[in-house]
């Protein structure tokens, strides 16, 4: 009905589809009627580095045969510097060095873009290196 009327669908979703979403919240997003996914690639909550973000990307272009595009969500670290005395995952997420291997991780891997969740949290280091990072061509392995 909504596509009827013109309208496009997006969906903030699990990681995956496979080892989380579907597993964990039982998520198949890859086979729902999307315009485009934001797959929440919150790393520091599955106790994976920076890396992780684009094997999720991976994953989740594969699954959607390119179908429709998606945006890599990550998880912004408000205070970096305190990040590892935090135990509460809440204040986790990635740190500024953490921003750029995430964003080049999740761009060669597929992804269309990317989507910050919580960009109030970012700080002035978060931005220089998302500024830097956005304006790089990376070549999809």
């Amino acid at each position: 009905m909504v596509h009827d009327k013109g309208k496009e669908i997006n969906a903030a979703v699990f990681p995956g589809p496979n080892p989380i979403a579907k597993k964990i919240v039982r998520q198949e997003w890859d086979k729902w009627n999307l315009d485009a996914v934001y797959p929440m690639n919150y790393n520091d909550f599955y106790l994976e580095g920076p890396e992780w973000v684009g094997k999720m990307v991976k994953e989740g272009v594969t699954a959607l045969n390119h179908r429709i595009p998606l945006y890599s969500g990550l998880f912004i670290c408000p205070n970096p510097e305190r990040k590892t005395e935090e135990k509460d995952p809440e204040n986790h997420g990635v740190t500024p060095e953490e921003l750029e291997i995430a964003v080049r991780t999740s761009m060669e891997n597929g992804a269309a873009g990317i989507c910050l969740f919580t960009p109030k949290r970012m700080m002035p280091e978060h931005w220089n290196v998302f500024e830097k990072a956005i304006h790089i061509k990376y070549d999809a392995k």
